[in-house]
C-alpha cells in the first residue's frame, strides 16, 4: 500500500513534529487496516484517511496536522514556528538579561532535550499549576514567565511542592521555560515605562541608571576567530552551549587554491569561559587564528530601576488614582495619603516601580510614589515626608503590560510564533 499526503506536510512533519516514529510510519508503507492500532495515528482514521483502489490517501487540506509528542490533535491553521534557541536569541535581543538584577535568576530556565520547536509561546506573569494547564491545553511548546517559577534553589524535583511538580511537567511535556523579570523592568521602552504611561505626557526619567558593573555578564572579551566552513559549523554549535550564545559570522573568504571556505566567528565572552571557548577551538584542525580584545562596558541609555514622571501640568492625586486603575484595568486600588495632602491636592511627579517598589522608591523625591506593594513601615516612612502612596498589589502593576508586549514579539519573531495572553493567569489577592 502507498501513502500520499500533500508535498507541504512532508517538510511540516519533519522539521515540526520531531516524532521519528510518526515520520518513520508516514514515510513508509502503511496497511490502512492497520492504521487504528498505531495510538498516534489512530486519531487520522475517521477522519484523513480514506481507500482508494490501492492507495491510502491522507488528505490535510481543510485542517493542518500536528504531531506532538504528546499527542496527535487537529486545529485550524498555525503558525510556521521557530527553533527554541532562535527564539531565545530573539528574546535576548529584546532585553539584555545582563538587564536584570543581580540577585534575580533570567533567562532560559528549562530547556527540554534535544531540538525543540517552537510554534505556540504563552505569555503569564506567574506560571502556576492552574497556568501551566492553559499551557498545556492551547498546546504551547514555550511558556514566557514574567517571574521566574525557578528562584530560590530546588533541592529535589520529588513533586512534593508546587514548584517542583511545575518543573517536572514541564520537562514530561517538552515545555520551555523562559524568564525576563528585571531585565523588563529595566529596560528602556518596557514593562516600567510602560507603567509610566498611565500619567499621559510627562518627563520620565530612571531613578537607577544601570551601571556598567552590571552589565558585564555579556562579556569581558571580544573574540574573533577563523576556521573552514564545516569546522565552523560545528563550532558555532560547541561555542554556544558553552557560552549560551550564537557567534556572529563576520566574514567568509573562499580560497579557491585548495577549495575551501574561511569563516571569522565573532562573539563576546566572559572571563569565566574563555579558557572552555579556546579549548573548544584547538580541537579543530582548521583552526587557523583567535583575536581576543578586551571590551569597555557602558551604560546604555534610559536603562536602570524605576522611574520618575514629572508632569507638564500638575494634576490632583484624585485624577492620578483614576489614570492609575484605568490604565491597569483595576476597579480599587490602596491610597495612603502624605501629611498635609487630600485627595484634592495637586501633584507635579511619581516615583513609581512595579512590582514590590520599597527599596527602588526608598528615599527619593517625589508627591506620590506608585508601585504593587510596599511594607507598612517603608509606606509610614514616605508619608511622613508627604509622600502619597498608590499600592494596586504586587502583579497587578505588571500583568496588563503583557498584551504590549505581545505585540512587540508578535512583531519581532516575524508572526512565526502564536503569542497567547494567559487568561488564567491573576493575582492571588482580591479587595472585597
Amino acid at each position: 500500500m502507498q501513502c500520499v499526503w500533500q508535498a507541504s506536510l512532508m517538510p511540516f512533519c519533519r522539521s515540526v513534529c520531531r516524532a521519528r516514529n510518526v515520520w518513520k510510519l508516514l514515510s513508509s508503507h502503511i496497511n490502512p487496516p492497520h492504521v487504528s492500532q498505531l495510538p498516534l495515528l489512530a486519531p487520522l482514521k475517521p477522519r484523513y484517511l480514506h481507500h482508494c483502489n490501492s492507495n491510502c490517501v491522507l488528505q490535510p487540506s481543510v485542517e493542518q496536522i500536528i504531531v506532538s509528542p504528546r499527542r496527535l490533535f487537529t486545529r485550524g491553521p498555525v503558525s510556521a514556528g521557530m527553533e527554541l534557541q532562535d527564539v531565545v536569541s530573539v528574546l535576548k535581543a529584546f532585553a539584555p538579561t545582563h538587564l536584570a538584577a543581580e540577585w534575580d535568576n533570567v533567562g532560559l530556565l528549562v530547556k527540554p532535550s534535544g531540538e525543540h520547536f517552537v510554534q505556540t509561546m504563552l505569555l503569564t506573569i506567574d506560571l502556576t499549576e492552574t497556568v501551566l494547564e492553559e499551557a498545556l491545553r492551547v498546546q504551547a511548546q514555550m511558556v514566557l514567565a514574567y517571574h521566574p517559577p525557578i528562584f530560590h534553589p530546588l533541592k529535589t524535583l520529588s513533586g512534593h511542592t508546587w514548584k517542583e511538580r511545575l518543573i517536572v511537567r514541564s520537562l514530561e511535556n517538552r515545555l520551555a521555560i523562559y524568564s525576563p523579570h528585571t531585565s523588563y523592568d529595566a529596560l528602556a521602552g518596557g514593562l516600567t515605562d510602560w507603567l509610566a504611561q498611565a500619567f499621559g505626557e510627562s518627563t520620565v526619567s530612571v531613578l537607577h541608571q544601570s551601571s556598567p558593573s552590571a552589565l558585564t555578564s555579556c562579556g569581558h572579551y571580544h573574540l574573533s576567530t577563523t576556521l573552514h566552513g564545516k569546522d565552523a559549523m560545528n563550532a558555532s554549535v560547541d561555542l554556544q552551549s558553552i557560552t549560551g550564545d550564537t557567534p556572529k559570522v563576520i566574514q567568509m573568504r573562499r580560497d579557491d587554491a585548495d577549495n575551501t571556505t574561511d569563516v571569522i566567528l565573532s562573539m563576546n565572552v566572559t572571563e569565566q569561559v574563555l579558557l572552555q571557548v579556546l579549548q573548544c577551538l584547538s580541537k579543530y584542525g582548521s583552526h587557523a587564528r583567535t583575536e581576543i580584545n578586551t571590551t569597555t562596558m557602558v551604560s546604555l541609555p534610559n536603562t536602570g530601576m524605576g522611574r520618575l514622571c514629572q508632569f507638564k501640568e500638575p494634576m490632583s492625586i484624585k485624577d492620578a488614582v483614576q489614570r492609575v486603575k484605568e490604565h491597569l484595568g483595576l476597579p480599587l486600588v490602596r491610597l495612603a495619603l502624605g501629611t498635609q495632602h487630600v485627595e484634592e491636592s495637586t501633584i507635579q511627579s511619581v516615583a513609581l516601580c512595579a512590582g514590590s517598589g520599597g527599596s527602588v522608591l526608598k528615599g527619593v523625591k517625589a508627591d506620590m510614589y506608585l508601585t504593587g506593594e510596599m511594607s507598612h513601615h517603608e509606606v509610614l516612612d514616605a508619608t511622613a515626608v508627604g509622600t502619597s502612596v498608590v499600592l494596586c498589589d504586587h502583579s497587578n502593576t505588571e500583568r496588563g503590560f503583557l498584551p504590549h508586549l505581545r505585540n512587540i514579539l508578535v512583531e519581532r519573531l516575524q508572526q512565526k510564533v502564536k503569542i497567547v495572553v494567559s487568561v488564567e493567569d491573576k493575582d492571588p489577592l482580591k479587595i472585597l
